[in-house]
């Protein structure tokens, strides 16, 4: 009978992880014997640069300084944002029924609105209300509430919309007995500025 052939006994070898690791311990212990504290050293600071250096002194008024610097710049912006936000569409007030009467939806806030007879330049003018007089607050809604009268009965008028720096604008407008009457919101009763 044949014997097997015999094997060689394995060595074992460490592996290549522990290897490294063996390495830098070595290399660790070395350095530790070798280095000098910063503090001892004179020449530590003269050879890095100076923008190199950390500073640990001001790194907290850095910090505060650039919190301060963005809160501001945020609320900067939110204020102009504010400022420049474009103005809401006039409505008729929530709760209020028109049942009666003309009511004009116009802006810019606070601009008056006066009725003239047709066809007359010049005339007289016949009954005038402002943004937020017939109201608690301007919120570009007037109510003639007591159109026909018997100063102003039923028929054909001319609306005159008007404001302080914006260009007038006058709108044909028919008051009828019994049915309300409603100059809605549109391109001809925003007013433009005026020079503009």
């Amino acid at each position: 009978m044949k014997q097997p052939p015999k094997r060689r006994p394995e060595r074992k070898r460490p592996m290549p992880m522990r290897r490294f690791e063996e390495a830098a311990e070595t290399l660790d212990e070395e350095e530790k014997k070798t280095r000098k504290p910063l503090k001892d050293d004179p020449l530590a600071d003269a050879e890095v640069p100076r923008y190199l250096r950390r500073d640990t002194q001001n790194t907290g008024a850095l910090v505060r300084i650039s919190l301060v610097a963005t809160g501001l710049l945020t609320v900067a912006i939110v204020a102009v944002a504010f400022l420049t936000r474009p103005e809401p569409n006039p409505e008729v007030p929530a709760g209020l029924k028109l049942d009666r009467g003309l009511g004009v939806l116009a802006s810019p806030r606070g601009y008056t609105a006066v009725l003239y007879p047709p066809g007359t330049a010049g005339a007289k003018k016949l009954v005038s209300l402002q943004d937020g007089q017939s109201g608690d607050e301007k919120d570009g809604f007037v109510w003639f509430k007591d159109l026909p009268s018997r100063a102003v009965p039923a028929g054909n008028y001319v609306l005159d919309i008007s404001a302080p720096g914006y260009k007038n604008r006058r709108l044909p407008v028919v008051v009828q007995a019994g049915k309300p009457a409603r100059v809605g919101y549109n391109t001809n009763t925003a007013l433009e500025k005026a020079g503009g």
